[in-house]
């Protein structure tokens, strides 16, 4: 399931990108310097100008069986334009919590038009 979840997440994204950028023709983005993840603990990366930034993260209550979800979205400046704190019953691997985190936090932002032009969580 984790395997699938993960697939799902990652075509998801796939056509996230070319959907969003569609929708935002204003702005001008160049797919080669999207990302979808950051390894390690980097310095903060700056998004393109006239984009913004998604940082996501998921964490789990065992006892409560319960996953919660944070995404806040920032400019280039690093001013903060939305946040999303949600939680979702379950209790699952990391890699699934954070596919589940990355699907609903997209969903979110492609829902709100947010043009987003980088991705990063902590896996």
């Amino acid at each position: 399931m984790a395997k699938d979840l993960a697939f799902y997440v990652t075509i998801y994204l796939q056509n996230y990108r070319p959907t969003n950028l569609k929708y935002h023709a204003t702005a001008t983005v160049d797919q080669s310097q999207l990302t979808s993840h950051v390894p390690g603990p980097l310095p903060w990366k700056l998004p393109l100008a006239g984009a913004l930034k998604l940082n996501i993260d998921a964490a789990v209550d065992v006892k409560k069986n319960v996953i919660g979800i944070g995404a806040i979205v920032r400019d280039l400046n690093r001013c903060v334009t939305a946040a999303l704190s949600m939680s979702r019953i379950g209790n699952f691997s990391s890699h699934e919590m954070e596919a589940k985190a990355i699907f609903h936090s997209l969903n979110w932002a492609l829902q709100q038009q947010l043009l987003i032009s980088l991705v990063e969580t902590e896996q």
